[in-house]
């Protein structure tokens, strides 16, 4: 029997993802094998019938120092990456948990995220088949597609006009930034290290990608694109890419829920929401949001609420805030710290997200229209702008927005038709997509 291992971070959005295809893949044959540097969703990964192992990449003991005003504080911020850059450095060029791992679970592919350069790098030298996985709207620089971090659409001329001067700023400025980290870390930084990654495993420095939005890419290996292109922004597919996506495993188990949730779902199921048809309206900003940045919009959802009793808000509010921070909120109001959120979206008529893109796939794929209070981090702007674009929801500003801005839009995107019938239209194409089971077969035809 083959063996796939699949080489990630525990990001929710990615381990979700990778439920999905692994389970494509078992369904032909293929045993399935996860390795992940930090244990964020190990348990997610168990309960789900997969294999783990934890490889934790730094071995520093330097403990992590508050950036602080004034010289020491500077110096330990600087102590503190320089030992975290050695660190990373030993681990990477040494090879002795890769080498350990190889012996373990002898693989047969190796599947992993695009970002991550240095691990395709460092298998590269050991022959074993190697897919990208890009999760992002690609990072690669295109004529007329903003980057990924932009809130531009592209089609206006003065808009496509932005968009060259934001991709020039960013490289500009990718540049200096890397050249001060390598004199400031003494040839310790990140691109020097990879470069001596490439020499060592025979991988050809000519295919290293410095032009790209997260840092260094890698040309020549196959990527297979899980950012929907029904989805993305109109933009050309390089030639080792692979447009599968999205990946939605809607049978996944959830190994993080409040039990009490189970109240919510007794409250849909035998009172008057079905029979009355009351707007159910799901909030998640995500598992690990920044709550300083949400805890004011979220006081104003719930005041939204207040006034229309008629309305259900089902809310999850993550690991950092406690339900005791919200106070005598309203009956029709159900906060939980962790909800799950296919069974969420089967009940609900609209969603309010961070931008981030596993919310927004499950949200199509319910065919439940959004509206986008973006946290500004990674991609989320980007995918905002792909929201407005495709209008299949809306946007708000989590500073900005007061209580009655926030009803209108709601009301908007629960009584005009246009977002529900756009998202059921992309629903479909992602459902026959999803079906195709396009990421599996690519990968089994890469297995030697």
């Amino acid at each position: 029997m083959s063996k796939a291992v699949f080489v990630t971070v525990g990001i929710t959005s990615y381990i979700n993802s990778l439920l999905k295809l692994g389970n494509d893949l078992k369904a032909n044959g293929i045993e399935v094998f996860f390795v992940c540097v930090d244990d964020f969703n190990e348990e997610q990964i168990r309960i789900n019938g997969f294999p783990v192992e934890i490889i934790n990449v730094s071995d520093s003991e330097i403990d992590s120092e508050p950036f602080k005003k004034g010289s020491w504080g500077l110096y330990n911020y600087w102590k503190y990456n320089y030992e975290e850059f050695k660190a990373f450095r030993h681990y990477i060029l040494d090879g002795e948990k890769i080498g350990e791992l190889l012996k373990k679970v002898k693989p047969d592919i190796f599947i992993l995220p695009s970002e991550m350069t240095y691990s395709t790098i460092a298998l590269y030298g050991y022959g074993i088949p190697i897919v990208q996985l890009q999760f992002f709207p690609s990072p690669n620089k295109s004529a007329a597609v903003p980057l990924p971090t932009s809130n531009l659409c592209p089609g206006k001329p003065i808009n496509n006009i932005k968009i060259k001067i934001e991709w020039i700023t960013y490289l500009i400025k990718a540049k200096i930034k890397s050249y001060a980290s390598k004199l400031i870390y003494r040839g310790l930084d990140y691109h020097s290290t990879l470069k001596l990654l490439a020499q060592k495993n025979g991988f050809p420095i000519e295919q290293l990608d410095f032009n790209t939005w997260n840092g260094i890419g890698v040309k020549g290996i196959p990527e297979l694109v899980l950012y929907p292109n029904e989805f993305d922004f109109p933009r050309k597919i390089q030639n080792n890419q692979f447009v599968v996506g999205p990946l939605i495993e809607l049978l996944r188990k959830e190994s993080k829920y409040d039990k009490e949730y189970n109240d919510f779902k007794n409250e849909f199921e035998k009172k008057s929401v079905r029979s009355q048809k009351k707007p159910v309206v799901y909030c998640a900003f995500g598992t690990s949001f920044d709550e300083k940045y949400f805890l004011n919009i979220i006081n104003k959802i719930i005041g939204v609420f207040r006034d229309k009793k008629d309305w259900v808000l089902l809310m999850s509010i993550g690991k950092n805030l406690k339900i005791c921070q919200f106070k005598n909120f309203p009956q029709n109001v159900f906060i939980y710290n962790y909800t799950p959120q296919i069974d969420a979206l089967q009940r609900a008529d609209l969603m309010i997200n961070h931008g981030g893109i596993g919310s927004i796939n499950e949200s199509i794929m319910h065919g439940v229209p959004m509206l986008i209070i973006s946290g500004g981090k990674m991609d989320q702007n980007g995918n905002a702008a792909r929201v407005i674009y495709h209008k299949i929801g809306l946007t708000s500003h989590a500073k900005t927005e007061s209580i009655n801005d926030l009803r209108i839009k709601l009301e908007e995107l629960l009584f005009n038709p246009i977002y529900k019938d756009n998202i059921e239209k992309m629903k479909n194409a992602f459902i026959a997509q999803n079906k195709k089971k396009l990421a599996a077969q690519c990968i089994i035809e890469h297995i030697k």
